[in-house]
């Protein structure tokens, strides 16, 4: 089977540099951005079957509105959406999840804790490894 493509969009380098190495030990080969737009080209260049994007990010455009553009994309349109947020949990949820998100993760994490709820979206969505 071939390897799994994930997009990290965050403008925090640690926190991008973090879920990248997560999931490139989880198997997933890993592309980063700093900021939308530069995540949608990611997006656009390596066609994932995973994005994780902070709900914040600097710009015109926010994390919520790079969701909103991955779903109405051909392409990545089934991806799975992890969002994350160091903001207002309860806030984010309904933006995030409005958007296409398939689920609020909040920061700070653990990348076990991270890991443990990717894994669980990916099967429930039917995605292999």
């Amino acid at each position: 089977m071939s390897t799994l493509r994930a997009v990290v969009v965050d403008d925090d380098r640690l926190n991008r540099e973090i879920v990248a190495k997560t999931l490139d030990s989880n198997g997933f080969d890993t592309f980063q951005a700093e900021d939308a737009i530069k995540g949608f080209r990611e997006v656009e260049n390596s066609t994932p079957q995973l994005g994780v994007i902070d709900v914040v990010l600097p710009g015109t455009l926010d994390g919520v509105g790079l969701c909103q553009m991955v779903r109405a994309a051909p392409d990545t349109k089934n991806s799975v959406i992890v969002m994350i947020t160091a903001s207002d949990r309860k806030k984010e949820a309904g933006r995030a999840l409005n958007a296409g998100a398939d689920v609020l993760i909040g920061k700070p994490f653990s990348p076990k804790q991270f890991w443990n709820q990717v894994e669980q979206i990916l099967k429930s969505r039917g995605v292999q490894k």
